[in-house]
């Protein structure tokens, strides 16, 4: 552990400690200040990532009851295991069963054969398959699942510089096609389902198809251009037939579908037909199925996977970090903190603002904090209470407020300090100017794509 480390994990400690005794400012009374103050001393914990995730998710918990926030560990714990928590897991089960089978490299094949005559086609279609799981998979796992393909299709190139330039373009796209498919639906990755959750709880449920079409618009219109702006700043090299047989080879796809290829298809298949539906049957609940549907995949006996695989693929740090946050938020709620962040914000928000003026601005609101609060479901967990506040008090739907907060929390595309951003800059294929300058206009094109096409969405199927 280095010394910036033990300054923040003292700093952070002292904030908490001392919030017992902080004095009640701007209309909190003291249990409200203790409220905001030990969390602010949590936040610092995680900007700086100054302890494993797991711990910090503990931290969370135990200092609630202990600096007498809530009345006991039974009360704080009363939202930690919340359907959302469960739903975390089954994007972590999905992606750990679509390793075990090809069909993520068949569908790839697939796109191939359809725009792969260029080295710009094949790009394409390894950022086209890799944003379609993604919909159904949390942004993270998708990375990790196709960080090998991506590589391979680079090292198909044998030329340093082939190399170099087409790596940057492709490893500039990809992380972008990845977080263009987890805002897709409401299952896409863990802001989309917390800001599923929150609307929920708030009474303003919003199907899989009306999200699907927010997202799906927004994907439409992003994607194309982001990939026609990387390609004109960053040019891959061309990809002669030869080497694209090679990265074909490389594939190395069974000829005919296996038993559990097939079954794993048709769960997923009625899991998505089941989420689809359940706009129209609201038995069919989105979590619900999914958890059926987990079952059904970790199932012995179509030996898919196995308890001791999927336990390993499990992300459990982020899982109890979520668990964590959601029980966090019910105690800020609770004591008042929230509410005092809504009346804070509304003091600063002209009066009759326009709705996409107002998303455009919590797009610039939210991508600065990106820049220091890299955790995105923490992000939105935050401020995604406050925003439905807000939104409610100015008498807009909160889908036109919430829905954007968790878009922009997914999308910190300006320097690589989220996971899935990282994991491609690590590769070094591409500098930090150049991601900077690339996502500044894409991070703009996105505020202002939301604020056009949410609140027209929101009008159209009378959300």
């Amino acid at each position: 552990m280095n010394t910036k480390k033990k300054i923040v994990i003292a700093v952070s400690f002292s904030v908490i400690i001392l919030s017992k005794w902080f004095p009640p400012f701007g209309g909190l009374d003291q249990l409200g200040t203790t409220s905001l103050i030990s969390t602010l001393g949590i936040i610092l914990l995680l900007i700086f990532d100054a302890l494993p995730l797991g711990l910090i998710a503990f931290i969370m918990i135990t200092i609630q009851p202990v600096l007498g926030l809530t009345a006991s560990l039974t009360e704080t714990a009363s939202l930690f295991a919340s359907p959302i928590f469960f739903f975390t897991l089954v994007g972590f089960g999905i992606s750990a069963v679509m390793s075990q089978v090809p069909l993520t490299k068949r569908i790839l094949r697939f796109f191939i054969r359809r725009f792969g005559r260029s080295t710009r086609g094949m790009i394409l279609a390894v950022c086209i398959t890799a944003a379609l799981f993604s919909t159904v998979i949390s942004n993270f796992p998708v990375m990790l699942l196709f960080l090998a393909l991506a590589l391979s299709l680079v090292n198909a190139f044998e030329n340093e510089e082939e190399k170099k330039s087409t790596g940057r373009t492709l490893f500039l796209l990809l992380p972008i096609a990845i977080s263009i498919g987890g805002i897709m639906t409401p299952v896409g990755n863990v802001p989309m389902m917390l800001c599923s959750g929150f609307l929920a709880d708030s009474g303003y449920s919003v199907g899989f198809l009306p999200w699907l079409i927010m997202g799906g618009g927004i994907a439409l219109i992003l994607f194309p251009i982001s990939a026609l702006l990387i390609f004109r700043l960053y040019p891959p090299a061309e990809m002669t037939p030869e080497k694209r047989q090679r990265f074909l080879d490389s594939l190395e796809i069974p000829e005919h579908f296996s038993r559990q290829e097939i079954y794993v298809m048709v769960i997923l298949g009625i899991t998505i037909l089941c989420w689809i539906l359940s706009s129209t049957f609201p038995a069919l609940d989105m979590m619900l199925v999914g958890m059926v549907s987990l079952c059904f995949l970790l199932f012995p006996g179509f030996k898919i996977i196995t308890w001791q695989e999927f336990n390993e693929k499990v992300n459990w740090a982020t899982v109890l970090l979520v668990g964590s946050i959601l029980a966090m938020c019910n105690m800020l709620s609770q004591n008042g903190v929230i509410q005092w962040m809504v009346d804070f914000f509304m003091g600063i928000i002209p009066s009759g603002i326009n709705v996409s003026l107002l998303i455009f601005g919590l797009a610039l609101f939210t991508f600065a904090v990106d820049l220091v609060m890299t955790n995105s479901p923490a992000l939105f967990s935050l401020f995604g209470m406050p925003v439905i506040g807000i939104a409610t008090a100015l008498s807009v739907h909160p889908v036109m407020t919430a829905y954007p907060l968790a878009i922009f929390a997914t999308f910190p595309i300006l320097l690589p300090l989220e996971a899935v951003y990282l994991v491609a800059y690590t590769q070094g294929y591409y500098s930090i100017k150049e991601m900077f300058r690339a996502g500044l206009v894409i991070s703009i094109l996105l505020g202002a794509a939301a604020a056009l096409w949410i609140p027209f969405c929101v009008s159209i199927l009378g959300i």
